[in-house]
């Protein structure tokens, strides 16, 4: 970052690629509330350098929306999570992985606020969204099985997850 800061005057996009990556290793260590600032610092910099809509920009929009979920602050979370999705689906036609991701984000974002009947139909969306790109055994269709059960359980639709946790396991074991 020192060097990147160094090299390019102002905006540029290997600057906020170095902050991002800098706040990614902090929100991986367990140190959320230190990559913010970074994420928030990367996210507007890249706005002002990509006008309207830019997967660095949606990318950035989710990481930092994941570190405000990871410190429990859902609510703020949740329109950055909105706009990442939204920008995916515009940025990206058909099935696409940073769509589905997008779509299960936004779900668990939901979730964690209480509006768990809004999350079931995004979990179910990103399952047959991975299912579709990915026809055989894969860690993404495993995670939205898992995620869906547990859309299910928050629900209180227990009956409807053990199947789904069972695929997710076997599949885990393949």
């Amino acid at each position: 970052l020192a060097m990147n800061r160094r090299l390019f005057d102002g905006d540029h996009p290997h600057v906020a690629t170095s902050l991002n990556n800098i706040a990614s290793t902090l929100d991986d260590l367990g140190r959320p509330a230190e990559a913010i600032p970074l994420y928030e610092e990367a996210l507007a910099m890249r706005r002002r350098l990509f006008k309207g809509d830019h997967p660095d920009v949606a990318w950035s929009l989710a990481n930092l929306a994941s570190a405000f979920g990871a410190l429990g602050r859902p609510a703020e979370a949740l329109p950055l999570q909105e706009e990442a999705l939204a920008m995916c689906r515009r940025l990206f036609r058909g099935d696409d992985p940073d769509i589905a991701s997008s779509v299960s984000n936004l779900a668990w974002t939901l979730d964690a606020l209480g509006r768990s009947a809004e999350a079931l139909p995004l979990q179910e969306e990103a399952l047959a969204m991975r299912r579709r790109l990915f026809e055989a055994d894969h860690p993404d269709v495993a995670m939205s099985l898992g995620n869906l059960a547990a859309a299910h359980v928050a629900l209180g639709l227990i009956a409807d997850a053990l199947p789904l946790q069972e695929e997710a396991l076997a599949m885990r074991r393949r």
